[in-house]
């Protein structure tokens, strides 16, 4: 996954900025949706609790991308990446007997910005920009610190009898992510 974001990162540039936040405004335009699901498939209450606060907590990030594309004076790209409807697709189907691979997708995904915070940070710099245009960003790494935190202790929690299903979810979900990274690379 890494390797498929170095590019952002080596030699950022506002084309791949702006194709990225755009990218993010579809990932996240459904995530609320998407994480209902989730909450109401779960097994318990513990997982129905954590999926439905994700939900609220996620449900309007598409406007914060909006507004930093408006902020440049663009506005979404109307080309939704390929990645981004295949992922939506798979959390769609995923069947009540599969659960955990939400579980491990949602490992993947709210625990990205941890590993990703100083380059993002030193390229949102390099870029010279300010909240004003990357509020959909910031929030994120900051949101996802205790998002990440909190599903890495359901996974420990669960790892013992979920453990397939787990590691199934956050592979599809790595996948997934570092497609829709080459996929909106390629159109700055």
């Amino acid at each position: 996954m890494a390797a498929a974001a170095a590019p952002l990162f080596e030699s950022p540039t506002t084309g791949r900025y702006k194709a990225t936040v755009s990218a993010c405004y579809h990932y996240t335009r459904d995530s609320g949706r998407q994480l209902r699901r989730a909450a109401d498939l779960a097994p318990d209450e513990t997982l129905q609790r954590f999926f439905a606060e994700l939900a609220d907590d996620e449900r309007e990030h598409y406007l914060l991308a909006d507004a930093d594309l408006a902020a440049f004076g663009v506005r979404v790209s109307g080309h939704v990446p390929p990645a981004i409807i295949a992922f939506a697709d798979w959390w769609y189907a995923v069947p009540r007997e599969r659960y955990f691979q939400f579980v491990g997708a949602t490992f993947v995904l709210e625990n990205l910005a941890d590993r990703l915070r100083e380059r993002t940070a030193a390229a949102l710099a390099a870029l010279g920009l300010g909240p004003e245009r990357s509020r959909f960003v910031r929030t994120h790494l900051a949101d996802d610190e205790e998002h990440g935190r909190r599903v890495a202790e359901i996974c420990e929690a669960y790892l013992a009898t979920a453990e397939s299903d787990i590691v199934a979810g956050a592979e599809t979900a790595a996948r997934f992510w570092s497609d829709g990274v080459r996929d909106f690379l390629t159109e700055e």
